[in-house]
């Protein structure tokens, strides 16, 4: 494949720095030796010669594969080296592989300062974050070349910098909604992403260069189906800033895709030297990993809920200080020396990923201090952070938790110093590299305790901002810059929400659950676990406070019985002997394996991978299979040995021996407790894992959400409901029908199963009358004579006939797109509906035609009109005619009532309660200022 040297920079001049170097000292010795046996046999000399030759060849070609990814490679041939040169060949097993170039068909940049603005024309993609502005870029590409389930050896995004911001990285996000060029605003797209990252890049340091990064595992869920909506890039640090060029610029970014199988890895690679007066050598390698490019990196800045920091203190051997601004590390006087401790959670990197580099940064903030050499150890053994500053608990000088003491006070740490920098005096920014100790606590060579800073001489002193310091931007941070094997996902599992963990004791957990739990929480979920013998009443409780349920294979299937077939969450189950239950097959058996062959990436759990063989352990483990038929509802995603080892089975799905599935449900390809560790699950294995809890949890779901749709008759419906069905279906809503006719129970039960009701002018208030106006879900409505029931006011009129109306607040999410002032919602004039008399207390009035109110709203828990609080949102339609007709809206009209309708179901949701404590001299007699406050 062709590369544009202009491109290879950023990420690759470290191992072209470090190949040059390399082949640069080998022509030294070459020289030195020559010199130094002059006095040897020429064939001596020369075999020496010709194996110094052949090691350049070798570390020549390492650099090349490490730039060129998983494919296509080239051999060197006859390369010169001096007067001699050598050739390299890498064996592998690639098949065909096809190279194509995507170009971005969309791209645009949206601003939090100008919420209506749309900049699509610009030349220049402007990213950035500060106290009161975000800028983020949008764009897409264009896949349709690339055949659909192809499988996707690497897709390198090309970006061109055109303006150097070197304050931070840049995080690029999936996107989740359709836009346009030319209409996408902050309004419209501002959210519109998963808040997922994806892949990272550095500060930009310099203008005019190109930035690749890999969004390898995002094309193959595109290919495999997903919708391709394109990616963000957003600054995760306040104060980032960046810029690229769009495809209006003559640098524009586009998406480099290579298309093929895996290359075969661990692969072999030879290189033979070949001198100018005759002689040769040959050296290889056969521990060759493939791997991808370009690399990928991760900025982790973790704030005071998820870092953990503190410092131990000499002078104050039984104070815990893990909630301090500062972490000290200081050696000024005897029997004070401070050293500091700090662990990132590393859940943000792919397991098994190779550490290219990692860089702490910490901030020191005492300008008085005159710094002095701080050297970076691991710690040797868990601590706890604590909630104190000053004062007795957790981690301290003598204690590294609250009961057990240090081996050593003052902690215990590793013996190898990974990294040593002279802190200057003052404050600012020091850093160290520390990869090295990453990469040993990823590949799992020691485990992350995190990283001890010690003062590595007398008067050496700093004290550096921690989590908890009230200024976000001075947080430690760690930026890892890693890469994973050809052929595996490269990224880490990212999720949210409330897991509920079935183990056998939920007071001390067994070793395996303890790493579930433990990898469930560094992939972001919160994890509460119940106990196998827990009855059903306490069961039902954890469903209702939870999202999703994980069954473990350690506890006991007779103990926990059929206890979670009724759960209405997600269930996930690592044991086989719930399959009945939960209605995914008859039986289960075990077979022993390291891969699964995937057959289908339609699901939203295998979407990211190919079609074939996944690796998802280390080495070959047990993992469960179903046994028996299933039914046609059922779906395989992975087979081991041709059976079944990931099936799933949808909320309402018919369930293997009658019935329907009351929530999703999942087993996985996971072995039992005997044969199980999951220290031996790779990359590819964990993204299962945790894309099934979110699918569990209602990931991808498929609907924007379920609307009600009250009608005169489902049977035989009007023109008019039907293109109202319509209309609100094109916007991915989900729409259930119900008569208006139907008693009360069959609205009840209609209600619970949807988001939001909306009712058209079209049916009878009088038949309907009572049925709706106690519930809490969201009502939309455009029939005038229901606003009394609804509680808004206790009249309606009929208004005047217009083609707009007048926005009177556009704070209100409904009316957040628009300007204040007249806004064209119909085609061509038409009859409007107001209210008027008493109006209810806590009426949100949005806007008007003539002065008189037509788009009014009542939020949950407003103050109606007979003075009870609304027991859900309401909003009336600015229209209400029996005949009106929804294509008389035009695209204004239309974001008016698709806003309605998410504002109706809850988007966004309300702000938490707050309340104001209020100091007054005695609550008792109140004067009247305090009265008037």
């Amino acid at each position: 494949m062709r590369r544009n040297p202009r491109r290879v920079k950023g990420y690759l001049l470290l191992p072209v720095a470090v190949a040059i170097a390399l082949i640069g000292a080998i022509a030294f010795l070459i020289s030195r030796q020559s010199a130094i046996e002059v006095e040897l046999a020429a064939g001596e000399l020369d075999t020496a010669r010709a194996e110094y030759v052949a090691q350049a060849g070798l570390q020549h070609a390492l650099r090349e594969l490490a730039q060129q990814g998983c494919g296509p490679y080239t051999d060197l041939i006859n390369y010169p080296f001096g007067a001699d040169e050598y050739d390299t060949q890498l064996s592998h097993d690639l098949g065909s592989i096809t190279a194509y170039t995507a170009s971005v068909d969309q791209d645009t940049w949206i601003d939090s300062k100008f919420p209506d603005a749309n900049n699509g024309l610009d030349s220049k993609m402007f990213i950035q974050l500060d106290a009161t502005d975000e800028g983020i870029a949008l764009l897409r590409y264009d896949l349709s070349a690339i055949p659909a389930k192809a499988s996707i050896l690497s897709a390198t995004a090309w970006f061109y910098v055109t303006d150097a911001y070197p304050t931070g990285p840049l995080e690029f996000h999936r996107l989740t909604a359709d836009w346009s060029e030319t209409g996408a605003t902050w309004n419209t797209t501002g959210d519109a992403f998963d808040p997922a990252v994806l892949t990272s890049t550095p500060a930009q340091t310099t203008l005019g260069f190109w930035v690749s990064v890999s969004l390898t595992s995002q094309v193959q869920g595109w290919v495999n189906g997903e919708p391709n909506h394109g990616i963000a890039i957003r600054a995760p640090v306040v104060d980032t800033k960046g810029k690229y060029a769009t495809r209006e610029a003559a640098e524009a970014s586009y998406l480099e895709v290579i298309v093929g199988n895996p290359p075969t890895s661990p692969t072999k690679l030879r290189s033979t030297s070949k001198l100018d007066g005759g002689g040769a050598a040959s050296i290889g390698r056969d521990d060759v990993v493939l791997r991808q490019a370009p690399v990928s990196m991760r900025l982790l800045q973790p704030g005071p809920a998820e870092a953990k920091d503190t410092y131990l203190y000499e002078w104050k051997p039984t104070w815990n200080f893990g909630v301090s601004n500062d972490i000290w590390v200081d050696e000024r006087f005897a029997d004070s020396t401070a050293n500091g401790l700090i662990r990132f959670d590393l859940g943000a990197i792919p397991a098994g990923a190779r550490i290219t580099g990692a860089r702490l940064e910490l901030y020191r903030v005492n300008p008085s201090l005159g710094g002095g050499p701080i050297g970076i150890y691991a710690v040797a053994d868990g601590w706890i952070e604590g909630t104190a500053s000053g004062g007795n608990g957790a981690s301290s000088w003598n204690l590294r938790n609250n009961s057990q003491a240090w081996a050593n006070a003052g902690g215990d740490f590793g013996s190898r110093r990974y990294a040593l920098e002279t802190v200057p005096a003052g404050t600012g920014w020091s850093a160290w590299e520390v990869g090295d100790l990453v990469d040993a606590w990823m590949n799992g060579r020691i485990r992350n305790d995190g990283f001890a800073l010690l003062p590595e001489t007398a008067g050496s002193a700093a004290h550096f901002a921690s989590s908890d310091n009230s200024d976000p931007t001075l947080w430690p941070k760690l930026s890892v810059t890693y890469t994973c094997a050809c052929g595996e996902v490269c990224v880490a599992p990212q999720g949210s929400g409330n897991l509920l963990m079935v183990v056998i004791n939920p007071t001390t957990l067994v070793d395996e659950d303890q790493k579930a739990r433990d990898l469930f929480e560094s992939w972001g979920y919160t994890v509460n676990v119940i106990s196998e013998s827990a009855n059903q009443a306490t069961f039902d409780a954890g469903f209702a406070a939870n999202d999703v349920v994980f069954i473990s294979e350690t506890v006991n299937a007779m103990q926990v019985g059929a206890k979670t077939a009724s759960a209405p969450i997600g269930v996930v189950s690592q044991d086989g002997d719930y399959n009945p239950d939960l209605g995914l097959a008859p039986g289960s058996s075990v077979t022993v394996d390291d891969e699964i062959d995937i057959v289908s990436t339609d699901h939203f759990i295998t979407r990211p991978f190919a079609v074939g063989d996944l690796e998802i352990y280390t080495a070959e483990m047990e993992q469960a299979i179903v046994s028996g038929s299933l039914t046609a509802d059922q779906q395989t995603l992975a087979e081991t040995d041709g059976a079944g080892s990931l099936v799933v089975l949808e909320k309402g799905a018919a369930m293997e021996g009658g019935g329907t599935a009351a929530g999703h449900r999942v087993i996985l390809p996971l072995g039992t407790r005997y044969r199980f560790n999951w220290d031996y699950l790779n990359a590819n294995g964990r993204l299962l894992v945790q894309r099934a809890l979110a699918w569990g949890i209602g990931a991808d779901k498929t609907s924007a959400g379920d609307v009600l749709l009250v009608v005169s008759d489902p049977a035989a419906l009007g023109a008019t409901e039907a293109a109202r069905q319509v209309l609100i279906e094109s916007w991915d809503y989900t729409v259930s029908l119900i008569d208006d006719a139907d008693p009360q129970a069959a609205f009840d039960a209609a209600v619970a199963a949807n988001d939001v009701v909306y009712v058209p002018s079209t049916i009878d208030d009088a038949v309907l009358a009572g049925k709706l106006g106690a519930i809490a879900k969201g009502i939309v409505f455009e029939h005038h004579k229901l606003v009394p029931e609804f509680g808004l006011a206790d009249a309606t009129d009929t208004g005047s006939v217009t083609s707009s109306i007048d926005v009177i607040d556009n704070t209100h999410y409904v009316t957040q797109p628009f300007a204040l002032g007249a806004l064209t919602v119909f085609g061509t004039a038409n009859e409007t509906r107001i209210i008027h008399g008493t109006l209810a207390p806590g009426l949100q009035s949005l806007a008007e035609v003539s002065s008189q109110k037509v788009l009014d709203a009542l939020d949950a828990g407003a103050t109606r009109v007979d003075s009870a609080p609304s027991p859900g949102r309401r909003i009336k339609m600015p229209w209400g005619q029996v005949s009106f007709d929804p294509a008389w809206l035009n695209a204004d009209g239309e974001t008016l009532m698709r806003r309605a309708i998410e504002w109706g179901a809850n988007v966004p949701p309300p702000p938490p309660s707050q309340q104001l404590l209020f100091v007054v001299p005695s609550p008792g007699s109140l004067g009247p200022a305090d009265t008037a406050k």
